[in-house]
């Protein structure tokens, strides 16, 4: 019979047995950690849980193809909206590439349709980039193409429905990109970058000599402007940081052995991160690169895969946990990958062309693109660690994508990333997203050690009275 707490032996063995499964759970705890929060991909149960290295079917909340009848499409950018939809751009028409007609797609949070804007009658049109005012309706932003006119900036304000409610070109040229500004948007292409207001007025239009811009962000008060150097005959990768005026703080090129260029940029814990492609130091052909840049100009580290796929690029970074997302597109497909610090880890395959990949905040990404030749946007939640595949194939239809399935074998980690631009000082550590910190590992321990001691000596006692 066992006796009260504090009377006679069998307390000792019972308080002993205590300290021994003490002992056992401080010990596991600092041998294992706590397991990381965060965003799960998956709600299943053990008995249906997916095997390791696939992505569970919850990790795609919502994906669609928006093209209209026999035409193709693609769509370049995505943002999401306050009332948690989204608005897709760029552009449907006919499989040949002619008299393509630049389209912007309201969809809600589910990605059902709300309303189509579309521009046509001018030949080919696309719209490269759009942000939403504080009205509810948006500023959309591209490039309309006439036999007569060329290339001209088209810049259009729409109203929360989908109305037009002003429309206007600033110059010829293209327009790559529009971001938000005070009292309304930057718009960049070309080697120009000019601010408009909300209702498309011009405040100012800056030119910056031997520049070809892709992209922009904001960073501080101003903008960083990435694409690539015309300066010499093979372009290289540049970035350009401008006050809220436009004037030029400082410029940062990127010299390699071949033609290399920045086509998506994305500021994040004050560190920029510029997605491109380049050549590695043999001048061979160009694969997927990403650069992270320090806000005074200052380059840190640039890191070009070595066994990347034929043909691909970085088309879109966006900020992550750790770093930045990128979405690394080839001939047939995309890929995922987590650079933190610049370094790739696994990857998650993607059965679609992606053109853009923008964060939500909440471990949700917006996906872009193209997928069968029709315009395609996804929500996704990617397990990026747990490699995997996105919208693997159905068994039945080979040619056709499943967006709930996930029966795609594991990329596994993405091999080799070093490069010959493997240089300069680590970034600072990203913050830990769970876990024990050290100190308390080895509080622990010594925590463990001595009761273990203790433990011991009490159940000897014991075991000596009896």
């Amino acid at each position: 019979m066992w006796t009260q707490v504090g009377a006679g032996v069998d307390t000792w063995a019972f308080v002993g047995l205590v300290l021994v499964g003490v002992v056992a759970a401080a010990t596991a705890l600092a041998a294992g950690g706590v397991a990381p929060s965060g965003p799960t991909t998956s709600t299943a149960g053990p008995s249906d849980a997916p095997a390791p290295g696939h992505l569970s079917p919850t990790a795609v909340h919502w994906n669609d193809t928006y093209t209209p009848g026999s035409e193709s499409g693609v769509l370049l950018e995505g943002v999401p909206a306050a009332d948690g939809g989204f608005l897709l751009v760029g552009s449907f028409g006919p499989p040949d590439g002619t008299d393509r007609s630049a389209v912007a797609v309201r969809v809600d949070a589910a990605g059902s349709v709300e309303w189509v804007w579309s521009l046509q009658g001018y030949g080919n049109a696309t719209l490269a980039g759009a942000i939403q005012r504080d009205d509810g309706g948006f500023v959309v932003a591209g490039t309309r193409r006439t036999p007569e006119e060329g290339p001209r900036r088209l810049v259009a304000g729409l109203t929360p429905g989908g109305d037009v409610a002003w429309q206007d070109t600033y110059g010829s040229g293209r327009v790559t990109d529009v971001v938000p500004a005070p009292d309304g948007a930057l718009i960049v292409g070309g080697d120009e970058a000019g601010h408009i207001t909300a209702n498309g007025g011009e405040i100012w239009v800056e030119q910056y000599p031997e520049a070809d811009i892709n992209d922009a962000a904001r960073i501080g008060d101003g903008y960083v402007l990435a694409g690539s150097s015309t300066a010499d005959e093979d372009p290289d990768r540049l970035l350009v940081r401008i006050d809220g005026t436009g004037e030029t703080l400082w410029r940062a090129r990127r010299d390699a052995a071949g033609p290399d260029r920045y086509v998506d940029v994305v500021v994040e814990r004050d560190i920029i991160y510029a997605g491109g492609a380049a050549p590695l130091g043999d001048g061979s052909d160009v694969h997927p690169s990403v650069s992270a840049v320090h806000p005074n100009g200052t380059h840190d580290r640039s890191r070009t895969k070595r066994r990347g796929r034929p043909g691909e690029a970085v088309t879109g970074v966006s900020a992550a946990e750790r770093g930045a997302l990128t979405a690394i597109r080839g001939d047939e497909r995309s890929r995922l990958a987590v650079f933190a610090r610049t370094v790739a880890g696994a990857t998650v395959d993607v059965d679609a062309r992606l053109a853009s990949v923008t964060a939500l905040g909440d471990g949700r990404y917006l996906l872009t693109g193209s997928r069968d030749g029709e315009a395609f946007a996804a929500v996704v939640r990617p397990d990026v660690e747990a490699g995997g595949s996105l919208f693997a194939t159905e068994p039945d239809d080979p040619d056709r994508a499943d967006p709930q399935s996930d029966t795609a074998g594991a990329s596994g980690a993405s091999g080799d990333e070093g490069s010959a631009e493997d240089e300069g000082v680590d970034l600072p550590p990203p913050p830990a997203l769970g876990g024990v910190p050290p100190v308390v590992t080895l509080a622990l321990v010594v925590a463990a050690a001595v009761t273990s001691l203790f433990a011991i000596a009490v159940t000897a006692l014991s075991l000596r009275q009896l």
